[in-house]
C-alpha cells in the first residue's frame, strides 16, 4: 500500500475514570469509567488519513488489540508495520477524583517496539515521519536511521534534550509541555527557546484558543477571535494531525499552524479526539481566517 506518512509510536488502551471517595472509608465509588483503544498515534494516523493523507502506523500491540489491526484498515491505514507482542498492550490510566486527577501508565507491548519493532529499512526510506510519544528510549533509538524524511516529532516532558537537532523539520507541542520543558513563562516564550535548541520549526497549541509558531523567520501568534475562545486541550491529536496534514502539502509552518488550530477547535465543536467526519472547505475557510487576524 503507497502511503505518505509513516507514524511510530505507542498504542495504549486509554481508560478514564471518574471517582469520588465513600463516606468513612478509603474506598473510592466510580462514578464513571470509559475505555478505548488509541494514543496519539493512532489518533494522529486516523484523523490524518481522513484530511487526505494517507498513513501507516509501525507500532506494538498486544493480542488483547488485535481489533486495532481491522480498525486501521476501515480508516484506509496501513497496518503492515503493526508489531504483535506476547506482553499486554500498553495502558493510559487516567482517574478524576475530588482534589485531583491522577495518570497511571503502563508501557506493556510498547517496550516491544524498541526491542524489536522498528522497521530501519521502512523508516530510512519515509517521505514524511511522525514521531509520535513512544516508550523509553524510542528517539534515540530512531534518530540515526531518519534517511531523507521530512520529521515531525511531538514534544513530551522525556524528550532527550540532545536529540532536538535540525533534523527535525517541525517540532509540535502543547504550549503547557513546552513552558514545563523549557522554564519560559509563556508559550511563545518557550517556542522561541526550543527553535533555539535545533528544530527548524515549531509550533504549540494553547489548549486550542491560540497557537505559537516559530521558524527561521521569527516567532507569531494565531489566536481565535475574541470571545470564541475555549479549552480544547483535551484534542491535541487533532491540532497535531492537521499541522502534519498541512505542512506535508505546503511546507509552510504558519499556515500549518492556523489549520491545526482550525482542526483542534473543530475536534472540540464534535467532542471528538479523533476526526472522522470533515469539510475540507470549512476547515480551509478557517484557516484562512485565523490567518488573516495574525496579519491583523
Amino acid at each position: 500500500m503507497e502511503y505518505a506518512l509513516l507514524v511510530v509510536g505507542s498504542v495504549d488502551v486509554e481508560v478514564e475514570i471518574e471517582a469520588r471517595p465513600l463516606p468513612r472509608s478509603d474506598d473510592y465509588d466510580v462514578t464513571s469509567l470509559h475505555e478505548r483503544i488509541g494514543g496519539t498515534a493512532v489518533d494522529v494516523a486516523v484523523t490524518c488519513a481522513h484530511l487526505g493523507v494517507r498513513s501507516s502506523l509501525m507500532a506494538s500491540i498486544g493480542m488483547d488489540a488485535v481489533g486495532l489491526v481491522d480498525l486501521l484498515k476501515h480508516h484506509g491505514i496501513d497496518a503492515s508495520h503493526i508489531g504483535m507482542s506476547d506482553t499486554k498492550t500498553g495502558k493510559h490510566v487516567t482517574v478524576s477524583a475530588p482534589g485531583g486527577t491522577s495518570s497511571l501508565l503502563y508501557e506493556g507491548a510498547n517496550r516491544h517496539l524498541v526491542q524489536q519493532g522498528l522497521d530501519y529499512n521502512v523508516i530510512a526510506s519515509a517521505r514524511h515521519l511522525y514521531l509520535a510519544p513512544g516508550p523509553r528510549g524510542l528517539i534515540e533509538r530512531l534518530m540515526p536511521h531518519l534517511g531523507e524524511a521530512v520529521v515531525y516529532a511531538h514534544l513530551t516532558p522525556t524528550f532527550p534534550p540532545g536529540m532536538l537537532t535540525e533534523e527535525i523539520d517541525v517540532l509540535v507541542s502543547s504550549s503547557r509541555t513546552a513552558c514545563l520543558y523549557t522554564g519560559e513563562g509563556t508559550g511563545l516564550e518557550a517556542v522561541s527557546t526550543l527553535r533555539g535548541m535545533g528544530p527548524r520549526a515549531v509550533i504549540a497549541s494553547d489548549a486550542g484558543a491560540a497557537a505559537y509558531c516559530a521558524t527561521d523567520a521569527g516567532v507569531s501568534t494565531l489566536s481565535l477571535p475574541s470571545g470564541q475562545a475555549h479549552d480544547a486541550s483535551r484534542y491535541e491529536s487533532a491540532f497535531v494531525a492537521g499541522v502534519i496534514a498541512r505542512y506535508l502539502r505546503t511546507m509552510n509552518a504558519k499556515t500549518s499552524a492556523a489549520y491545526g488550530l482550525a482542526c483542534q477547535e473543530e475536534a472540540h465543536k464534535q467532542n471528538k479526539r479523533v476526526l472522522t467526519q470533515t469539510d475540507a472547505l470549512t476547515l480551509d475557510e478557517r484557516t484562512y481566517q485565523l490567518a488573516r487576524l495574525a496579519h491583523e
